[in-house]
């Protein structure tokens, strides 16, 4: 691999990587591989509540036979395998796997339980900073996956997303600076700090209502043990009056009816400990709300700092413990759809069960930040359910929703990617930065924030304006790797078959560990995952994705019904994918320069953002 191929791939991971931690464009709701830790414990949980006969043993084994499948995908797909220090195991874990009904044998269960066990022992974050720097790790595609892998990896860790970004701003002040691969690789290499900043004990101070049984616990034995972790009773006194005199001038005690408890949190950053801290008593507390008014979300938190001078510092819980999930232009642009259809339906004096269930759908998600982690979960996998049911031909709830949400989103993969591309070079455009009556061409003549579908996919399927366009943004790496994969996926069929198949492949696997979430939740008593807000706002992208093609078809034609968009969507992607083969067997045997005329006259949109049929 060339040395300015490898800095551009460095240069690539370092400015997407600050990405992931503000979830920009959904990052973290499209990621395609999650942590392969949390998938071999899963498989390890789930066999073990076989043998012990906990639960369903046919629903079980479906799951582990799930597991097995998606553990056997990640190896095929990520370059995990790849590297020295554990290449040979994954061979021969593969081949256990691979043998006939091999998911409930003992060699299985011991061979990963054991793997597990030697990938924390190695440290499984360093080993991606490794692969990065390898050679076989040699296109964007290859960053993309290792991207996913790693911030699953430092997910699982548990480091919270605030942290990360904190991180990231302050450790690369200079990497705009860094002009060659050498100096770029100092600045990759500050990863690993990540790699070991881990278990740190932070000392936490929370300010709050508790019922008077807990009270009276605190008196009498000094300490709450919730989940195991252990809160105790914090008294202002003359020996700790240095540590709280900053808090204390800020009325951090001022409440006479709260109380004050000290407790002590093992995690990998600080925004991590407090979240742990409020949480876990602020959950085990919800139930008090029904008979206790006093009871209440006001939890202040302070964090013992050890900077210079040892003193207690308030923090905003809201910061690290709201749901935090924010709506983009996009999916507000549906809830107004939403609004004008329903308008027309009451100023009509029509009735619709479908415009009730959406509005139901709605309004939950609306409300998801009143609720407790794990009933957001449990509220969002409810309303998928309940969209998805109107579609009859899959049996089971799984398998009906795993039929639908990956077909809508992979039909709208190049849309999204184009929205994504438009709005980074949009402003670009307006400022006269970029300057090219092609692309001003693109400029939607409806709306001149938006683009004219057709012929903005045609520019960035054609080299010469792809080209262009890629050569004048150069400075931003991101916007150029985005026009290169668009024009690829365009001009290239079988690529774009093959990532379609492999996106919706990912979704499956996305929903089926959300699933045993929330079957853990339901069935099992299971505790809350550390990871379970990501979990939950990829839950709720895929169903804004069914609500905005529910609401994009129903706005347009106000007779149809749910069930009627959902028996499209399998139709259309069938439908879809078709197209993608036919192009593919059309330019197969045809000169370079011609391929460009045969899909332009094919008709970019076939393959770009399809029309639904029938409706």
């Amino acid at each position: 691999m060339s040395k300015k191929n490898k800095y551009n791939s460095y240069k690539y991971f370092m400015y997407s990587m600050l990405e992931y931690f503000k979830n920009k464009e959904f990052r973290l709701e499209e990621i395609n591989f999650g942590s392969i830790r949390q998938l071999l414990n899963d498989y390890i949980e789930v066999y073990n509540q076989i043998k012990s006969n906990t639960g369903d043993s046919s629903k079980l084994k479906r799951s582990l036979d799930a597991l097995q499948e998606n553990i056997l995908f990640y190896f095929k797909n990520t370059n995990l395998s790849k590297h020295k220090f554990i290449n040979k195991d994954i061979v021969k874990i593969k081949n256990i796997l691979n043998k006939t009904d091999s998911s409930m044998t003992t060699e299985a269960y011991f061979s990963l339980t054991a793997f597990i066990k030697k990938m924390n022992n190695i440290n499984i974050l360093d080993l991606w900073i490794d692969i990065l720097q390898a050679d076989f790790t040699s296109s964007f595609d290859d960053v993309d996956k290792l991207m996913d892998c790693y911030i699953s990896e430092l997910l699982f860790e548990g480091y919270s997303l605030k942290y990360l970004e904190e991180f990231w701003l302050s450790n690369f002040k200079d990497l705009k600076d860094c002009k060659d691969e050498e100096e770029i690789l100092i600045q990759v290499e500050k990863f690993r700090e990540l790699s070991y900043t881990k278990d740190n004990r932070y000392d936490l101070l929370l300010n709050l209502n508790i019922p008077i049984n807990l009270k009276e616990e605190l008196e009498n034995s000094e300490i709450l043990n919730i989940d195991k972790l252990i809160y105790k009773m914090f008294t202002i006194c003359k020996e700790n009056d240095g540590l709280i005199n900053e808090i204390k001038s800020k009325s951090f005690f001022k409440s006479n009816k709260s109380i004050t408890l000290r407790t002590v949190v093992k995690a990998p950053d600080k925004y991590r400990a407090m979240y742990i801290a409020v949480n876990t008593i602020s959950n085990y507390l919800e139930v008090y709300k029904v008979i206790d008014n006093s009871i209440n979300n006001n939890i202040k938190v302070a964090l013992l700092e050890k900077s210079n001078t040892k003193k207690y510092i308030e923090y905003n819980a809201n910061d690290f413990t709201k749901y935090s999930r924010v709506i983009s232009s996009r999916e507000k642009e549906d809830i107004v759809d939403f609004i004008e259809l329903r308008e027309y339906f009451r100023k009509n004096n029509i009735k619709s069960t479908s415009i009730n269930d959406i509005e139901n759908i709605i309004n939950i998600l609306q409300k998801l930040h009143e609720l407790t982690i794990d009933n957001r979960l449990l509220n969002c996998w409810s309303s998928v359910e309940g969209i998805t049911r109107f579609y009859k031909e899959s049996g089971s709830n799984i398998n009906t929703v795993n039929n639908i949400i990956p077909k809508v989103i992979s039909m709208y993969i190049i849309k999204q990617k184009m929205n994504c591309l438009w709005d980074r070079i949009y402003p670009l455009i307006k400022k006269g930065i970029l300057k090219d009556d092609k692309l001003n061409a693109c400029i939607s003549k409806k709306n001149d924030k938006k683009y004219n579908k057709v012929k903005f996919a045609t520019y960035l399927l054609k080299d010469e304006t792809a080209k262009w366009l890629y050569e004048n943004t150069a400075t931003n790496i991101i916007i150029c790797r985005k026009v290169a994969e668009i024009n690829n996926y365009l001009k290239n069929p079988n690529a774009l078959e093959k990532y379609v198949e492999l996106k919706m492949k990912c979704i499956e696997n996305n929903i089926n560990s959300i699933y045993r979430l929330r079957n853990n939740l339901v069935h099992s008593g299971g505790s809350t995952n550390i990871n379970m807000e990501n979990y939950t706002q990829r839950l709720q992208y895929y169903l804004n994705c069914i609500l905005g093609t529910l609401i994009y078809h129903m706005k347009r034609n106000p007779d149809l019904t749910i069930s009627e968009v959902l028996y499209s969507i399998i139709t259309s992607h069938a439908e879809y994918m078709n197209n993608i083969k036919e192009l593919k067997d059309k330019i197969k045997d045809i000169d370079h320069n011609k391929k460009e005329e045969m899909i332009i006259t094919y008709g970019v949109e076939n393959i770009a953002f399809i029309k639904y049929l029938y409706i």
